[in-house]
């Protein structure tokens, strides 16, 4: 197991909805096996089309039901036995035991789909979900361009935990240095609201054009999933962010940009065909989330930062809505403006 990310003092793993990719990563009689939220979990596509996550290994002898395992119905039967296990992860065949059946149960998560996004709620609670994945209908509205080919990125294993790629969203001054904006940003409004942190960001977005003044109005949903809506000229750019622990000290994250047409201009298949502007737009966005990853993959977390006094308020209130996430947490999230 690998060690904790050093300096972080949230331990365990945050409650929330996590994306994981896109439903054409998991595809119809495959099982696919990944490792989240340090355990092992095999995915699976039943013959309902619904997308199931149970335990990787068999209950009954430890086999991995990946590897070699066959989806019947909306089961999936171990190689190593013959025994079955329905979606609800209750043993539901021993094809040679007179029974049938034993009262044995493996783990289960929920798995939800929206607009070809995969998203799991991970908790250490045992109910189910707390609360709704965030609303990403404007991935499905006929003027936004996006594509898991040309639109999207994904970092696996990247050495950092989901938190701090929410931190991110209040932190006004690394704009400048890590993104290369013309001038300083602005933060002009953040606040929690359960389990949302919502942010008003002021930046200057460079373009050919010269600087231009733009607003984020982003908001973290727990901190696996991160929304930021951007305006500036003409353009109309969304930002859906995915990051979900592998492990103590490692994630993967995806990116989906998705970028608002004009009414009179046809959306295309591929961004091969667009206008040039639209295309260096997505291209500079995808590649914001590369210039972060360098200072995530190589720092240490502090958990006592000397702050600045611009950014003491935003940087406390966030980390108190953070830790509020963790099983450690005591109290109940708190309102802050």
């Amino acid at each position: 197991m690998k060690e904790d990310l050093r300096g972080f003092d949230n331990h365990g793993y945050p409650e929330g909805w996590f994306g994981i990719g896109w439903s054409s990563d998991f595809l119809d009689g495959q099982p696919v096996q990944r490792r989240l939220f340090g355990e092992d979990i095999v995915f699976y596509r039943g013959a309902s089309g619904k997308l199931i996550a149970m335990g990787a290994y068999c209950p009954h002898q430890g086999a991995a039901l990946a590897v070699g395992g066959k989806v019947e119905g909306d089961c999936i039967r171990c190689p190593f036995h013959g025994w079955a296990w329905d979606a609800d992860g209750n043993n539901a065949d021993v094809p040679y035991s007179a029974r049938g059946r034993v009262g044995v149960r493996n783990k289960t998560w929920t798995v939800e789909e929206v607009a070809d996004h995969v998203f799991i709620w991970n908790s250490w609670r045992d109910e189910g979900p707390r609360w709704e994945i965030p609303d990403i209908d404007f991935l499905q509205d006929p003027q936004m361009f996006w594509n898991p080919v040309d639109s999207t990125r994904t970092w696996l294993n990247a050495r950092l935990v989901p938190q701090m790629v929410t931190e991110n969203i209040v932190d006004f001054s690394h704009i400048k240095y890590v993104h290369l904006a013309e001038s300083d940003s602005e933060l002009e409004k953040f606040g929690a609201q359960d389990h949302v942190f919502s942010v008003v960001l002021r930046q200057v977005f460079r373009t050919r054009k010269g600087p231009v003044v733009g607003r984020d109005h982003i908001e973290a949903h727990g901190v696996g999933i991160n929304i930021a809506r951007m305006k500036f000229l003409n353009y109309e750019i969304t930002n859906l962010l995915n990051v979900v622990p592998v492990d103590a000290s490692h994630s993967e994250m995806r990116v989906t940009i998705g970028i608002k047409l004009p009414d009179d201009l046809d959306v295309p298949e591929r961004a091969s065909d667009l206008p040039g502007h639209f295309q260096r737009a997505i291209k500079a966005h995808l590649d914001s989330q590369d210039q972060d990853m360098p200072i995530w993959e190589n720092q240490i977390y502090r958990a006592n930062v000397p702050w600045a006094p611009e950014e003491a308020r935003a940087g406390r209130a966030l980390r108190k809505w953070a830790h509020s996430l963790y099983e450690s947490y005591d109290g109940k999230p708190e309102v802050t403006t």
